[in-house]
């Protein structure tokens, strides 16, 4: 379910829609016998109607966007999705973020071992002011809990993705973010690996210098640069 979850992003952040709603509604494994009946109807007629018919809740992802077809038809896919309230959509992306983030971890973890090296990560506690609605993407590396949606900066809807970005930059520059600072060989001695930080993928982030190709790398595997907008390079 995971990876459905994280291919289901990567269509959204690329715009395409159509991919999207079909791997949505696509056949899969699963417990829920009337979710699979009404996906295997949809898979092999198309028949929106037909499936929607099958399904006693309405307030599904799948119900939702068969509604969606059925109002709007396949002529504007865009407008299928926008079916899909937006804590859901942000959940493809928070989900792909984790994802990233995993992987960069791994990778420093890997590389440097449990000790704090030059270029790490840290709250800087003197800067740091305590924020209600602005919240950082960073998280500790010794965080053995289940990664919490700490963000919620990015909109996928196309219609409105540049001035919605603009208006989210624009609140984003005038919150009081959590400072960080990047540690140099004189701060090692004053942290340990509970105090080192990596961000997720996102907008105005700050990253570890070391670290700052590896998700470029691995984002451009995607076609993603590392503010989650297509690469058109």
């Amino acid at each position: 379910m995971y990876f459905y979850v994280i291919y289901i992003l990567f269509y959204l952040l690329l715009g395409k829609w159509h991919e999207a709603i079909e791997l949505i509604l696509k056949p899969r494994p699963e417990k829920d016998n009337e979710l699979a009946e009404v996906r295997r109807i949809y898979a092999e007629s198309k028949d929106a109607h037909a499936a929607y018919d099958k399904l006693k809740r309405i307030d599904t992802i799948e119900a939702r966007l068969l509604k969606g077809l059925q109002i709007l038809g396949d002529k504007n896919p865009l407008g299928v999705l926008d079916s899909i309230p937006r804590n859901i959509r942000l959940m493809y992306i928070h989900a792909y973020q984790s994802f990233v983030w995993n992987h960069i971890v791994s990778k420093r973890i890997k590389q440097f071992g449990t000790e704090v090296v030059v270029g790490d990560l840290i709250y800087d506690k003197q800067n740091c002011k305590e924020t209600i609605n602005g919240e950082s993407t960073d998280y500790p590396l010794n965080d053995n809990e289940n990664i919490k949606d700490k963000t919620d900066i990015i909109c996928v809807e196309e219609k409105d993705i540049e001035s919605t970005s603009n208006e989210m930059n624009k609140e984003n520059s005038e919150q009081d973010f959590p400072g960080t600072k990047i540690l140099t060989e004189e701060d090692l001695s004053n942290y340990t690996l509970a105090d080192v930080i990596m961000p997720q993928p996102g907008w105005k982030v700050t990253y570890p210098p070391y670290a700052k190709a590896w998700y470029d790398e691995f984002l451009a595997k995607d076609g993603l640069t590392t503010d989650l907008r297509q690469n058109n390079k």
